[in-house]
């Protein structure tokens, strides 16, 4: 059932996987008061399994497959089927997070009798035991057709992303082939965020961004590596010199950092370089995403209605905030915050954020 051996296709990946093991985060420093570190995670999951296998499982309700696959802990929702087609399947459902945000979708009828179950990012991130995952999958004879591995450096202290787009354009990316196309995407300093891109879609790409930029934070120094594998870029030669889509190794879920190191030689360098282990912290991307949102935030506020809160406190003085309390605040939350993944924490890590010394 398992290919430990054979599931790693990069010549790099064995050979550094047990020095990078050795080290620990060394270089983790930032900017006073920010979230530092790294972390390691599967931020998209695409996979293909035959209806037959999840039927021999007793899984026979469509909203049973969410739980089946990633855990009752997840609490992903299985909407009801929306009767419309998506990709080479007749009909799928929406399948949404604790938060009523879109985590994924379960596609099935036609395409040779298989099931195909995509989360998100947003979707991945309530994953808590991606063993199981693995497991399940395994169970079903799937195979993974796109999975993505992230790995966030908070105070953007591996590289920096021109340094980035530098290695990228001196072929820095570049294997035993043809060179991989490289493209940058500038923000000309207006703040929202730079982005190189190395490789195509739908066979292999590194992407790297500024990733608390991209969260509307201007002084945000938080980058995010992404390693997006496809199917097609996994298998053996057969005797025609063909290579028969296998898919991505299900082991992926368990060591995505080693698939991210063996993907370029590059980034082997790099995750060598900072003592990048194979390691995840949910916690840690949680708080940056609400730093970079919660900074951003008040900027808008002092921006945006800043003077007319100012023209409030001045007339009402104490009795200020009770009437914007009254009269001004409303129920839900702004787009900003949604997606975040703090669940019931966010109002305490927002009051981390906002009053760090109160803490």
């Amino acid at each position: 059932m398992r290919r430990p051996e054979e599931a790693f296709d990069f010549p790099s990946v064995r050979a550094r996987e047990s020095v990078a093991s050795e080290k620990g985060p060394g270089t983790n420093r930032g900017q006073k008061g920010r979230v530092t570190g790294f972390a390691v995670g599967i931020d998209w999951l695409t996979a293909t399994f035959p209806l037959a296998r999840l039927e021999e499982c007793s899984v026979t309700d469509l909203t049973q497959v969410a739980d089946f696959i990633f855990g009752g802990s997840a609490m992903l929702k299985v909407m009801r089927p929306t009767g419309r087609k998506f990709q080479f399947y007749d009909n799928y459902c929406v399948i949404l997070d604790r938060e009523g945000e879109l985590a994924g979708r379960i596609c099935f009828g036609g395409n040779n009798d298989t099931m195909q179950v995509e989360l998100t990012g947003t979707g991945c991130h309530w994953v808590q035991n991606w063993s199981h995952v693995h497991f399940q999958l395994e169970i079903l004879c799937a195979r993974i057709t796109h999975c993505d591995v992230a790995v966030d450096d908070f105070a953007g202290v591996a590289v920096g992303i021109h340094q980035l787009n530098d290695a990228a354009r001196s072929g820095a990316f570049a294997g035993q082939g043809r060179p991989p196309k490289t493209r940058f995407e500038d923000d000309h300093g207006h703040g929202t965020g730079c982005s190189v891109y190395v490789g195509s879609r739908n066979h292999k790409q590194f992407c790297g961004y500024e990733k608390g930029k991209q969260l509307k934070d201007e002084t945000s120094p938080w980058v995010r590596f992404e390693v997006r594998f496809y199917a097609k870029h996994f298998g053996k030669e057969n005797e025609f010199g063909e290579l028969p889509s296998r898919g991505v190794p299900l082991d992926i879920l368990l060591h995505p950092l080693r698939f991210f190191r063996g993907a370029y030689e590059y980034l082997a360098d790099l995750c060598e370089r900072i003592g990048l282990t194979d390691a995840t912290n949910k916690l840690l991307v949680v708080k940056a995403k609400v730093e970079a949102t919660a900074n951003a935030m008040v900027k808008w506020l002092r921006t945006q209605v800043g003077p007319s809160l100012r023209v409030i406190r001045d007339a009402l003085g104490e009795d200020a905030w009770e009437y914007v309390d009254k009269n001004v605040t409303r129920e839900g939350r702004p787009s900003r915050w949604k997606s975040i993944g703090a669940a019931d924490q966010l109002n305490q890590l927002v009051r981390q954020q906002l009053c760090p010394v109160s803490m």
